[in-house]
């Protein structure tokens, strides 16, 4: 099953296959993918290969100005900066 909706500037695309659940999130040149387990991933980023030339940047670190944190158990969005 694929969902997909434009909202705020960028595209979300979630999708349920055999393998679990993914979601993309496309905003201009960017574009941030998540699945539920690893053969998921695989399959998504497989499936986008074929069709983009894209690149593979590792676990995210930074989006749209917002940092993400990464743990064994969780990710969290620290931002001191914006604190007053």
């Amino acid at each position: 099953m694929l969902k997909y909706q434009y909202l705020h500037g960028s595209l979300h695309i979630s999708m349920v296959t055999d393998f679990g659940e993914s979601i993309t999130v496309i905003y201009v040149d960017d574009m941030l993918a998540a699945a539920s387990n690893t053969s998921e991933m695989n399959c998504l980023m497989s499936n986008l290969h074929q069709v983009f030339d894209i690149m593979d940047l590792g676990d995210i670190c930074w989006l749209l100005g917002i940092s993400i944190k990464h743990d064994q158990v969780a990710s969290w969005y620290p931002q001191p900066n914006l604190l007053h």
